[in-house]
This record gives C-alpha cells, sequence and structure tokens, in this order.
C-alpha cells in the first residue's frame, strides 16, 4: 500500500477534495499497480481503540506492510491541536466526528443502502467511474492490542484473496 497525505493544512488534499478525488485516486493507484482494491477503516469518536490503533506509529507501519501492493487503505481522522503526523496507511484530517465525513462519503460512493455499525471496514473495488463490489466487516474489538490483531487480520485476509 502506498501512502498519501492529505490533511487541512494546505498540504496535499483536504477532506472534501478527497471525497470529490475518490475514484480518480482509486484508478490512479490500480493503474500504477500499486493496488487491486481499497477499504476504508470506518470509527467514530465512541471508537477510542481504534484512534489509538491508527495513531500509533508502529501499528501503522504494520498495517502499512500487511497492505502491500494488494490494497490501499483509507481512514478519517479528525483534528488534534499540535499533533503533526506522517501517515503511512493513506489519512485525512477532519474537524468532525470521522463518522460524520465517513457516512457523507459512503453515500456518496456506496449509495444510501449501506448502514454502518462503527467500527468497520469497508472493502471495496472501483472500476472506471464507479464503486463495485463493496464488503462491510464490523469490527467487534474493543481493547487496543485486539482491536489492531483483529484489523491486521482482515486486512491480512483480503490481501490473500
Amino acid at each position: 500500500m502506498y501512502s498519501i497525505f492529505l490533511n487541512s493544512e494546505d498540504e496535499g488534499l483536504d477532506f472534501n477534495s478527497f471525497r470529490e478525488k475518490l475514484i480518480e485516486i482509486c484508478n490512479s493507484h490500480r493503474d500504477a499497480n500499486k493496488a487491486l482494491a481499497f477499504a476504508f477503516i470506518l470509527y467514530d469518536f465512541e471508537d477510542p481503540q481504534i484512534h489509538k490503533v491508527l495513531n500509533d506509529k508502529q501499528y501503522w507501519l504494520a498495517l502499512n506492510k500487511i497492505s502491500g501492493e494488494y490494497l490501499s487503505v483509507f481512514s478519517v481522522n479528525y483534528k488534534e491541536e499540535g499533533m503533526k503526523k506522517t501517515a503511512f496507511l493513506t489519512s485525512f484530517n477532519y474537524d468532525d466526528n470521522p463518522s460524520t465525513a465517513s457516512n457523507k462519503l459512503i453515500e456518496d460512493y456506496f449509495g444510501k443502502g449501506i448502514e454502518v455499525n462503527y467500527p468497520a471496514i469497508l472493502f471495496f473495488q472501483v472500476n472506471e467511474e464507479k464503486v463495485i463490489d463493496a464488503l462491510l466487516v464490523e469490527l467487534r474489538e474493543e481493547r487496543i492490542e485486539e482491536a489492531f490483531l483483529e484489523l491486521k487480520q482482515n486486512i491480512k485476509t483480503t490481501v490473500m484473496y
């Protein structure tokens, strides 16, 4: 998996720009042999274990390694004042609850038929113009280490197929 640095501090894309360019970004990853499939790690403020996993550099490095060149993983991350971070998985900052942004993105690209019980991973593929073949996997672990292991296993299983 390859990184895209997205934030709201005039570096890369802000959330709304990312939302507008999702298909273009995915197609460019696929065309450059950077990914065959894509995923969103979806969480909200009620899932601090997922937020902690995504903000831990060592967990990010492990998930980045596992996703490899077959899967690009995105997540919505809210801003923390004074915190600068380097993204290994694709992440972008958003001022609102991450689930609010995720719900907007899901409605835009996956339709209103997908109801997410947070936290979850939404795996998908794209063709030239739209999202296809979506699969939503709920995450159940509530402790940090177990949440990481659950993310790791889901990503590893997807990459193997």
